[in-house]
């Protein structure tokens, strides 16, 4: 899905993330896992990890005015190239991404919350 951004931007996201990628980012989150111990998440990480999950492309371009690539590239690299944005740009992505994450969710409560009328 393509979610348009201030500026002519605009970025092309998952409509939902599978169980796998879920499980990835939340993984991503994660700094140690020791028997017996509870997790320690990596906060800078956190919110972090979901975006490059969803992200699967965008019109963002360098000082030169190059496009700057994410679509097929390593999450960790992502995860740099969106580390480096400037904070206004940076939140932008992050309030569209959980804009789209609430709507998916609210729909989905609809269609299985919906009444049918009986036939009589």
């Amino acid at each position: 899905m393509r979610i348009n951004l201030t500026g002519g931007d605009w970025i092309t996201v998952k409509r939902q993330l599978t169980a796998g990628e879920q499980r990835r980012a939340f993984a991503r989150t994660v700094k140690t896992v020791k028997a017996g111990a509870p997790l320690e998440l990596d906060l800078e990480k956190a919110g972090l990890a979901t975006l490059v999950e969803y992200l699967i492309d965008w019109s963002f371009t360098d000082e030169a005015g190059k496009a700057v690539v994410i679509r097929d590239t390593p999450a960790d690299i992502v995860m740099d190239i969106l580390n480096n944005l400037d904070a206004d740009s940076y939140q932008e992505i992050t309030d569209a991404i959980n804009t789209h994450e609430k709507s998916v969710a609210d729909e989905k409560k609809t269609r299985a919350t919906e009444s049918v009328s009986q036939v009589t």
